[in-house]
């Protein structure tokens, strides 16, 4: 470390190297709102999407349960993919695939992109003018990235509200795939019966929904 902050002495005089906690706790978080706010603005544009789940849980002395979802979709013949967890000590990734050989991934810090971003509800608020004619408003993200109040129309308000048909329903999938898990998880008797399925099955792989993948 001294070698480098020598060298940088050398070749600029005048730059002052950031200490560790300028670095850890500004620049870092900054870029990570940033990288956020951009995945955002890009989840907003998405009309259809595919979701896939994956729920385990830690054989640890804590007993943790996991849950994640991926979402992929595809834009101008280039395939995206984000995947979000819910675990507090699973470092969440995000993938951008723009072309080829170009990858944004942030496996290193969380950005906290969880689900219920998504899935929340977006709420409408309508304003009359002095003709009496109703406007709506829902906060949303403008070509910045930045949270605006933004003015919608009828055709957008009844997409907002097909769409919330939708999350509604997903959420409610999610709930019963973590009532799953937890069940699989703490019921011995649940656990042995499966494994009689399989047996039964002549599975040659024998799948457990408890999983003990600290790398994950």
């Amino acid at each position: 470390m001294t070698e480098f902050v020598d060298f940088i002495n050398e070749i600029a005089p005048n730059y002052q190297i950031p200490c560790r906690q300028t670095i850890t706790k500004r620049l870092i978080p900054e870029k990570i709102d940033i990288l956020k706010a951009q995945i955002k603005h890009e989840l907003n544009q998405i009309n259809w999407c595919a979701l896939s789940t994956d729920v385990w849980t830690s054989n640890s002395m804590m007993m943790l349960s996991y849950l994640s979802v991926t979402r992929e979709w595809e834009k101008e013949d280039k395939v995206f993919k984000i995947v979000s967890d819910s675990g507090a000590y699973i470092k969440s990734c995000a993938i951008c695939l723009f072309n080829e050989n170009y990858f944004i991934q942030c496996s290193a810090h969380r950005l906290n992109l969880w689900i219920d971003y998504t899935l929340e509800p977006r709420l409408v608020k309508t304003k009359m003018d002095n003709e009496e004619n109703t406007r709506y408003y829902v906060r949303d993200f403008n070509e910045n990235c930045e949270i605006r109040k933004i003015k919608i129309n009828n055709e957008t308000l009844e997409e907002i509200e097909h769409l919330n048909e939708m999350k509604d329903e997903i959420n409610r999938i999610l709930g019963k795939c973590k009532k799953l898990v937890g069940s699989f998880k703490y019921s011995e008797f649940l656990s042995r019966r499966l494994k009689e399925k399989q047996e039964a099955l002549n599975f040659s792989t024998r799948i457990k929904l408890v999983q003990d993948c600290p790398t994950r």
